[in-house]
């Protein structure tokens, strides 16, 4: 089944970012080429450059209980890198574990995680959006609209 629509509803504040600037810890809604279908994924970066490689678990294949439950872990931060700081964009803050300590963690042992863990080709990345996702209970920042006096 395809989770992408359900949890699309669940993200706002969508800002249209270039590769380097993806980080780990981000929900980035984006657009990509495989032979010659194009789709569109959302993804919670786990590795955001590696061999020319992007890692990461499409929400696309997760049900959205499940992925909410990755919340539960890991407090929801806006991103202090000085390449994004200005665009006040949201992740997980997974820093604390390597991408294979957190594949080991979350996703190894859980059949529904592993699923949706995929490896994406850096070249094939048609565009990208860093969104803030809403993780109900677990979230600890507002959509931007509510953050900021507009």
């Amino acid at each position: 089944m395809d989770y992408y629509n359900v949890h699309l509803r669940k993200t706002s504040d969508p800002k249209l970012i270039n590769q380097n600037k993806v980080e780990r810890g981000m929900v980035i809604k984006m657009r990509y080429k495989k032979e010659n279908i194009t789709k569109d994924y959302l993804v919670l970066v786990l590795h955001s450059r590696w061999e020319d490689k992007m890692y990461g678990l499409s929400l696309n294949s997760i049900q959205p209980q499940k992925f909410l439950e990755i919340a539960k872990n890991y407090k929801e931060i806006i991103s202090e890198s000085t390449r994004v700081r200005r665009l006040e964009l949201t992740k997980l803050n997974v820093v604390d574990k390597t991408p294979k300590a957190f594949y080991a963690a979350e996703i190894k042992n859980d059949k529904n995680l592993r699923e949706g863990y995929r490896m994406f080709n850096i070249d094939k990345i048609q565009s990208i959006r860093a969104v803030n996702y809403d993780w109900g209970r677990y979230d600890k920042i507002k959509p931007e609209s509510e953050r900021n006096d507009k």
